[in-house]
């Protein structure tokens, strides 16, 4: 018999994915029935209700926000079926955090390592995990990787002809 894979999406009020939950396969034509097996949780700079609630948020993109880019990911927790972290990175875009609503590149990628830190805990993770720094051009190029999650890289662009 054939399979389905169920994966159900959660989203805020500009269209940003809340949550992702992926259920374990089910008999086809069935759309559920299958168990929780991952869950990914998503936190961004410019938080908003989910999109049933009814409210008025400041970063709404009806309202002319003050950020201009409302999809920049603050952190990504992934929990097992059961509600258990077993991975979260957080991203920074800048040199402060109001640069989260500007810059499209993250600068910084900070991932949980639970073997220096048992346990999962609120923002920021702590400097003893793993921590990914970026470079970028006047362009936005990708020009440096470096860090302890990473191999040193060096990439350079030649100048448009």
């Amino acid at each position: 018999m054939a399979k389905n894979a169920v994966v159900e999406y959660g989203y805020d009020k500009n269209g940003n994915a809340r949550y992702k939950n992926e259920y374990d396969w089910v008999d086809y034509p069935n759309e559920s029935g299958g168990a929780l097996i991952r869950q990914t949780d998503y936190k961004y700079y410019a938080e908003v209700s989910d999109a049933p609630v009814i409210s008025s948020d400041i970063y709404a993109y009806w309202n002319n926000p003050p950020a201009r880019r409302l999809n920049a990911v603050k952190r990504q927790t992934i929990k097992d079926g059961n509600g258990n972290p077993v991975a979260a990175t957080e991203y920074s875009y800048g040199n402060n955090n109001n640069d989260a609503y500007t810059n499209g590149n993250p600068t910084v990628e900070r991932r949980w390592d639970n073997l220096k830190q048992a346990t999962l805990t609120l923002e920021p993770l702590s400097s003893e995990n793993p921590q990914v720094t970026r470079a970028y051009d006047t362009r936005g190029n990708l020009k440096d990787i470096s860090g302890r999650a990473s191999r040193p890289t060096m990439t350079t662009t030649s100048p448009a002809i």
